[in-house]
């Protein structure tokens, strides 16, 4: 069945920060976290953990400065609001398709939609079905392609017949074997730029101790993104300067915690992260596919997510999975925007790509598709 492309396509990310535009726009029209919960909280398990739609706050300025965003996968599971649910997805979207998309809701003929979600969120079939209910008989979407982030991301990068994808976010990393445009292995890290915030936490508030509360959340976040940066290897910094505070007449001592922060990508163990490094996890999902795809694999490692902007992030990658590899084995790693974009929109646009190629009408679902085999009709399709 012939998916109908005369329309204008929605492109979709879905994660810790909800990515939404057109195909025929270089970048995401919007970017608002999908939830918030409250930085100064001491006990992120706290039931009474307050959490909001990051829909809601945007459309209700101003932004609430203490509060951090969440992934709707990720969320603490004691929680009974039901976060990853197509309901909660849905009350979601509905706001934003009628503040900045408004054809889709309002118009007889409805856009298709490409759907990016996350490597390292296994959305179980149950949910991806109920998913596909939503998208064609609540939002009348005719077509839709649900995707995993790596094969936009390969997509973006040129479309290479093989390739290993790391991509780290807010909530989760992950790397992804990916052959002639489908993922055959994901494997999970134990990395990301929240267990970043909270590494860097630790280290600035036992090095000052009076640093807390919304000022430490900050501060965490602004040195990881500013000051932080990958050694060679494992490596101390001597010097120790002062970061200043925004209200401009206080400021902290800064020192190692730029060069032991970011080692939770490569030594997750030391910095009680976890036990998956991100060399790890590539050369397993390498690994993972058939021993002929291996050294094709290699030979494109590309990396996107916010969280891999750390400087010297892809070169230290590279150093570590060369000391993994057989002798005469090597691994081009890479930038997969190219430093054309912003590493954190690269899936979109890679699934902006995918919305405009020749493959969109095999690889997404139309609504006779839909209407004639019901929404298991997903799980054939798409990816």
């Amino acid at each position: 069945m012939a998916v109908d492309t005369s329309t204008r396509t929605i492109v979709l990310d879905l994660g810790t920060r909800i990515k939404l535009g057109y195909a025929d726009k270089p970048s995401p029209t919007l970017t608002v976290p999908a939830l918030l919960a409250a930085a100064t909280s001491r006990d992120r398990h706290d039931p009474d953990l307050p959490l909001h739609s990051g829909v809601s706050a945007l459309l209700r300025a101003p932004f609430p400065r203490d509060y951090t965003p969440l992934s709707i996968f990720s969320t603490p599971p004691h929680l009974a609001l039901p976060i990853a649910t197509p309901d909660f997805l849905a009350s979601l979207l509905h706001p934003l398709y009628e503040s900045h998309l408004p054809a889709p809701i309002r118009s007889h003929k409805a856009s298709p939609l490409v759907l990016a979600l996350p490597d390292h969120a296994a959305v179980p079939r149950a949910a991806k079905e109920r998913l596909a209910q939503e998208l064609f008989e609540g939002f009348r979407h005719p077509s839709v392609l649900i995707a995993p982030r790596a094969p936009c991301v390969v997509a973006a990068a040129g479309s290479p017949e093989h390739a290993v994808v790391f991509h780290a976010g807010h909530s989760g990393a992950a790397a992804t074997a990916v052959f002639r445009g489908y993922p055959v292995a994901t494997v999970v890290a134990d990395a990301s730029g929240a267990a970043l915030d909270r590494c860097c936490a630790e280290r600035l508030a036992a090095a000052n101790p009076g640093l807390e509360g919304e000022a430490l959340a900050w501060a965490a976040r602004a040195v990881k993104e500013r000051e932080c940066y990958v050694g060679f290897t494992e490596e101390k910094s001597s010097e120790r300067t002062d970061f200043m505070l925004p209200d401009g007449n206080s400021s902290f001592g800064l020192g190692d915690e730029r060069v032991k922060v970011p080692e939770a990508f490569f030594n997750p163990a030391a910095a009680k992260t976890g036990t998956v490094s991100a060399q790890a996890a590539v050369l397993q999902a390498v690994k993972s596919a058939d021993r002929e795809l291996i050294r094709h694999l290699l030979k494109n490692v590309l990396v996107s997510g916010g969280a891999t902007k750390v400087r010297g992030f892809d070169y230290r990658l590279g150093f570590e999975l060369g000391r993994g590899l057989p002798k005469g084995v090597e691994a081009n790693v890479s930038d997969a925007s190219e430093g054309k974009r912003k590493r954190e929109d690269v899936a979109w646009y890679g699934a902006s790509l995918l919305a405009k190629s020749p493959n969109f009408s095999k690889l997404a679902v139309s609504a006779e598709e839909y209407e004639e085999h019901g929404p298991a009709v997903v799980m054939r399709k798409c990816f």
